[in-house]
């Protein structure tokens, strides 16, 4: 093994941004077009990924999307739903 060190501007050539995956991209916009009433449903078949996965995967894409979700795991599917829509309906009610 080979130690050395190296100037804090070498750190560039490590982080290298990785393409965002079709996955991931689809997942954003499902959740970008959930409207405050709807709820998104996703059923799991033998095979298809872990509920866990999905699940992980919908907190990553809100994340990346700067909102608010809930996801809920039951069984073999997955269901989510927007929470910051309601929210900000309640504070521009609560304005007038």
């Amino acid at each position: 093994m080979k130690y050395d060190t190296l100037p804090k501007s070498a750190l560039d050539k490590f982080h290298k941004k990785m393409p965002e995956s079709k996955v991931l991209t689809e997942y954003k916009q499902r959740i970008s077009e959930l409207g405050d009433d709807e709820v998104g449903h996703f059923t799991l078949s033998k095979g298809d990924v872990k509920p866990g996965t999905v699940k992980m995967r919908l907190l990553r894409a809100a994340k990346l999307l700067g909102v608010e979700i809930e996801v809920k795991r039951f069984g073999d599917e997955v269901v989510f739903y927007r929470t910051d829509l309601k929210d900000k309906t309640k504070v521009s009610k609560a304005k007038k």
